[in-house]
């Protein structure tokens, strides 16, 4: 005798990413296993290779940092979308965190033909925050203005002190905004920006929806989750993020990131509540 079990809507939604969030996690270890012996034949020590077959296995190892990129996506998306993210904060410079990430990235960019910059502050940067998450962040916003960065443009990033006025509707009545410009600052902003073909007004919001990709010519589709994830990490973060762009003239992605974290506004699509203590605060469990 048969019997079947009829799930309700949110059961089978939770069982559906929890098989796919499964599906592509076991497409990190292969990828691992490749990524090691391309590199072991990159640096010679499986045996000589011409110049040709290292071009090849340059693109093959490129290739495969995109791919991993990807999967690491579509894991935080999962993680996202089931409430299970996880970050966890610890104080730390801002600065050789951006550095390290500019590294990883140059060679994609010099492949391209496109000229990369890393434009950091000389004030102090400190503070506590994810930085395996923060690196996916800045990594997302990078990879969007790699794609949409013709050869022969440029692209920066730029880390600044900056002073985040967060006040009540009373507050912003009561005080003068003059009065804020001379407060020390509170939070680190980061701009991504680029010589690109910009983004119309109208779209501003848009892009920072889920599976949506702004078209352009020659311009391959992404996933559509890059910008999603990007503004999940920074509301986790208790930032912000928005881009400043017209057509013809390039686009700027900002973040904001509080020197302190405050906890996440009830509704917000990242759940969980900051613990201040060492260590992590709960917004999703991600590996």
């Amino acid at each position: 005798m048969s019997s079947r079990i009829v799930l309700s809507g949110g059961e089978s939604e939770d069982r559906r990413n929890a098989g796919i969030s499964s599906a592509v996690h076991d497409l990190k270890a292969p990828l691992a296993i490749i990524t090691g012996y391309v590199n072991l034949l990159i640096a010679g020590q499986l045996g000589e290779v011409n110049s040709r077959q290292l071009r090849a296995l340059r693109d093959i190892c490129a290739s495969s940092r995109r791919l991993e990129h990807r999967i690491s996506q579509l894991l935080l998306f999962g993680a996202q979308r089931a409430n299970r993210l996880t970050l966890t904060f610890e104080h730390a410079d801002l600065k050789p965190c951006l550095s390290a990430i500019h590294e990883c990235w140059l060679p994609a960019f010099q492949q391209k033909g496109i000229e990369f910059e890393c434009r950091l502050s000389h004030a102090p940067l400190s503070f506590e925050f994810d930085g395996q998450k923060l690196a996916q962040l800045v990594s997302n916003l990078l990879e969007n203005a790699l794609r949409f960065t013709p050869r022969g443009g440029t692209v920066s990033i730029t880390a600044i002190p900056h002073f985040w006025e967060r006040r009540s509707l009373a507050e912003r009545v009561a005080v003068e905004r003059r009065v804020s410009r001379s407060s020390n600052p509170n939070a680190a902003k980061i701009i991504v920006a680029d010589n690109g073909p910009g983004i119309p007004p109208e779209n501003h919001q848009e892009i920072f929806d889920e599976f949506f990709s702004l078209p352009a010519p020659g311009v391959p589709a992404g996933t559509g989750l890059g910008l999603t994830i990007a503004r999940e990490l920074a509301v986790a973060h208790g930032g912000k993020i928005w881009v400043e762009s017209m057509l013809g003239c390039g686009s700027h992605f900002c973040v904001l990131l509080p020197f302190s974290p405050r906890p996440l506004n009830p509704g917000s699509s990242v759940s969980g509540e900051p613990k201040r203590s060492h260590g992590s605060r709960k917004t999703a469990d991600a590996d």
